[in-house]
């Protein structure tokens, strides 16, 4: 029996910035035109225009992907920025679930956690990616 020792070659560390890109576009876009009915899906006490600002801050936010995804080296200050902000939105969704939980329909915290798990993996993805990024 033979032991295969190679190693699999490792992800290319754009692919994370390269899949937030239609994610957040879209995401953006949802929340945008579908800022009502998402707000009476939650639940909560927010106006509708929590998520249309949410929603106007991701289309950016897409294009910020789509920059740091295209450079070969980005710089330093693009890539550790951006990783923040992931863990702050990720964090963020847990907060507002703990603040908002009394308010929250069933559907409401699911949406939100489920929100918060998915930015949260792209963190850990960007971030496993850093080193190969940055060298």
């Amino acid at each position: 029996m033979t032991t295969l020792t190679a190693r699999a070659p490792g992800l290319d560390p754009h692919l994370p910035y390269l899949a937030d890109v239609p994610v957040s576009a879209i995401m953006g876009l949802v929340l945008i035109f579908a800022a009502g009915p998402l707000t009476d899906l939650a639940g909560w006490s927010l106006p509708p225009s929590f998520f249309m600002t949410l929603g106007v801050i991701l289309l950016p936010w897409a294009a910020y992907n789509l920059l740091i995804a295209r450079k070969p080296r980005p710089a330093p200050a693009l890539v550790w920025s951006n990783i923040a902000v992931d863990l702050s939105w990720a964090l963020g969704s847990f907060v507002l679930v703990a603040v908002y939980w009394s308010e929250l329909t069933g559907l409401g915290a699911a949406l939100l956690c489920a929100q918060g798990l998915a930015v949260g993996a792209m963190f850990m993805a960007k971030l496993l990616g850093v080193r190969a990024l940055l060298c």
